[in-house]
């Protein structure tokens, strides 16, 4: 699963763990503009489950959004790859997004031989090994919660 729920410590109560897609719609967005993949897989979900959200804010940017819901009025949407990075040092606290957990593919090309780069191999074998909810919640510490 790759989303997550960030908030702000004044917006966090307002949060149950561990929070749905639906209960994420109720909450004041800030997310990316809709002519982005993550905004685009982000609608999908919610127009799956028959919800359509407004944000407070769009913008093209993840930091800006993270710096939105830093402000303490807004909860943002983001790839969790972004949260162990960013969530080290701020006040902020992301939430597994569930009830659906979205899932993207990610795909690596390999010539019609079976031939790859040593990169191409090593990412394939990295990946078959990742346990990244794992990993995030040892990065983040107390500032994830599944």
């Amino acid at each position: 699963d790759w989303s997550s729920d960030v908030c702000s410590s004044d917006l966090q109560p307002r949060v149950e763990v561990p929070v749905g897609w639906s209960a994420a719609a109720r909450l004041p967005l800030a997310l990316l503009t809709p002519d982005m993949r993550v905004r685009q897989i982000i609608d999908s979900t919610f127009g799956g489950l028959g919800l359509t959200v407004s944000p407070q804010v769009e913008t093209d940017s993840v930091s800006t959004l993270l710096a939105q819901a830093a402000s303490g009025d807004r909860a943002c949407i983001v790839p969790h790859t972004w949260l162990w990075t960013t969530l080290m040092s701020a006040d902020l606290y992301a939430v597994q997004l569930v009830d659906p957990i979205v899932n993207t593919p990610i795909a690596v090309a390999i010539d019609a031989t079976g031939h790859a780069s040593a990169a191409g191999h090593a990412f394939v074998a990295s990946a078959k090994h990742l346990a990244l909810d794992q990993f995030f919640a040892n990065r983040l510490g107390s500032n994830y919660r599944r």
